[in-house]
């Protein structure tokens, strides 16, 4: 058994304790599991609750929207479900079209959420609303769901996969450290602890140990990122020895989180969301392929 761990609490009344008990083992912690398959139309409900939820900053997102993507390309919605109790804990839409005809704001790539310009010859298959409920973030859901859509396009042989991402540290960043160009926001990053998780530069290759020679910003990172792809590609979720080389991580967690799948900045489109305060109204598209 483990070591026993009190949790304490200071009150008006002196520190007293919170847990029942007051202890319980310190250990391995089970981790709930889940699964992401294609939505049907009986998901419909809750993939428009999780949505709304969670987009609540931006522009609404409707439950007639929502229908609409499912009767124009019903092979775009993925859901991820509790293994435990069958609930959708999170979602993605997708949509194909060719890249040289991407609208320039959120509202126009997505035909006002309706995704009616859906082309079934377009070369890249967009991925441009994702959601997932708030006690199962940052447990690997969205980048599952965004595997799913990966395999969909490999599937139809769409060459392109790119994620519409949300700079959501953007408005704490500039409220703490003063407003920057949001177009230089993706380069803000913080340093990286290199002591605790030193082991892991043992995986890098000698090869692609000059990295830690150059800056560390974006340029690294997608010097680095297609050197893995091209001769690494087994070692490609290792992405934390990518930042143990230069130092740093990406500051904001939505473009950290699509690093780990190795994504690459396409490009950053200031004003494309001007109702997104947090994000400073950009979007950014990552593009994995």
């Amino acid at each position: 058994m483990g070591k026993i761990v009190r949790i304490t609490a200071i009150t008006p009344e002196g520190r007293r304790t919170i847990f029942p008990d007051a202890a319980f083992p310190r250990g391995p912690v089970e981790i709930p599991s889940f699964s992401v398959r294609p939505a049907g139309k009986g998901d419909i409900r809750q993939f428009f609750n999780i949505i709304e939820e969670s987009w609540r900053d931006m522009e609404p997102t409707t439950h007639k929207m929502i229908k609409a993507r499912f009767r124009i390309f019903p092979a775009g919605m993925f859901v991820a479900v509790d293994d435990t109790t069958q609930k959708i804990i999170g979602c993605l839409s997708s949509l194909r079209m060719n890249a040289s005809e991407m609208p320039r704001t959120w509202l126009g790539l997505t035909a006002k959420g309706t995704f009616s310009n859906y082309n079934p010859q377009g070369d890249t298959l967009f991925c441009p609303q994702a959601a997932v409920v708030p006690e199962w973030r940052e447990r690997g859901v969205l980048s599952k769901l965004l595997q799913a859509a990966d395999d969909l396009a490999r599937g139809l042989d769409i060459p392109h996969l790119v994620a519409c991402s949300r700079f959501k540290n953007y408005a704490d960043y500039a409220a703490t450290r003063g407003p920057i160009p949001v177009s230089d926001f993706i380069k803000a990053s913080v340093p990286v602890d290199g002591k605790k998780d030193k082991e892991k530069l043992e995986n890098i290759p000698r090869e692609f140990r000059h990295i830690s020679l150059m800056p560390a910003g974006i340029e690294a990172y997608e010097e680095f990122a297609r050197l893995m792809h091209d001769s690494a590609p087994d070692l490609a979720e290792d992405i934390n020895s990518f930042f143990l080389l230069t130092g740093r991580r990406p500051y904001d967690r939505n473009i950290a989180m699509h690093f780990r799948r190795w994504a690459i900045v396409a490009e950053v489109i200031p004003d494309a969301c001007p109702e997104d305060m947090k994000s400073g109204g950009a979007m950014v598209l990552m593009r994995y392929r």
